[in-house]
Parts: structure tokens; sequence; C-alpha cells
């Protein structure tokens, strides 16, 4: 029996389909796995993202309390993450970006970022040593809000490769 015309195409193209799938799944593993609210790339390497607004209340030295500076901690395709937004003086813009960062398998890392818009930087980042995990601070570094707080927002990311891997 000699195969037809449409038995050959439909055998090639269901072929092509299986080979993409097995390729994409080997090139982006834990991609389909995810759900990712938006997908960033870094230094050559895609991330599962999602963004996050920081506040920190602005502290009067005349009044009577001065609140203690707010630590924002949170969890993600589970890596924890601690970050403190802070400004020396907040009418400048310049603004520090701290925190610690702790993977799944108890790696823990420390990061500080500096957000000053009078270096002309339009974002900062910052990458864990093994990849894993990505910052990405942009400006403006600080928003004023009426109320006298200011906030900034955050992306952070974990790679696809991180998270098909465990």
């Amino acid at each position: 029996m000699v195969p037809t015309r449409q038995t050959t195409t439909l055998t090639f193209t269901l072929t092509s389909i299986v080979v993409v799938a097995i390729v994409v799944l080997w090139v982006f593993p834990g991609y389909l796995g995810t759900n990712c609210p938006t997908s960033t790339v870094a230094d050559g390497l895609s991330y599962c993202a999602e963004s996050v607004t920081l506040v920190d209340l602005v502290c009067v030295p005349s009044g009577p309390f001065c609140p203690a500076t707010l630590m924002t901690s949170f969890s993600f395709e589970g890596v924890g993450f601690q970050l403190l937004l802070s400004s020396p003086e907040p009418g400048s813009g310049i603004a520090f970006l701290q925190g610690q960062i702790v993977e799944r398998m108890g790696l823990s890392y420390r990061l500080t970022l500096l957000g000053d818009p009078l270096l002309g930087r339009s974002s900062v980042n910052w990458t864990s040593p093994d990849n894993a995990v990505l910052v990405v601070w942009q400006a403006p570094f600080l928003t004023i809000e009426s109320d006298g707080s200011f906030d900034s927002t955050v992306t952070f990311g974990v790679s696809y490769e991180y998270l098909g891997g465990l």
C-alpha cells in the first residue's frame, strides 16, 4: 500500500509538532508548568517574573511617633524575598533597596541597590551568583505620595531553568 499525499502531510505535521514540543520543553524546562504573570530576559536567561510595589513611610522628626521602616516579605515560585525600601532624604529621589533572598535549597543572598536618578541609569539589576533569581528596579526609583509616604515598583524573577531543575 502506497501512502497518499494527505497521509504523508499529516504524518509530517504531527511529527513536527512533537519535535517542537520536545525542543521547547528541553530549552525552557518548567516554562509550561508555571503560572508566570510575565516573563523577562536578562543576560540571555529567561525568568518567570512578577512586580511588587514596595512602600515606606517618611519619618517626620518633629512628630511624636516615628514608625519603623517596613520590610516587605513575600514568596514567589518557592523563593523567599525580604526587601526594604529606604531613602536618606525622600525629596532627593535617591533610594536604597536592600534585602535578603532565600532560594528553595536554603541558599541565601543579600542585595543592596542604589537608585540614583543623577547617575542617569534607567534601571539597576541584581542577579544571584547562580543566576536563579533576578531583581530589576527601574526609574523612577521613588514616587512620593501626597500623604508623605513613598513607594517604588520592583520586578523580581526566578529563572525557568531553576524552576525546571527542582
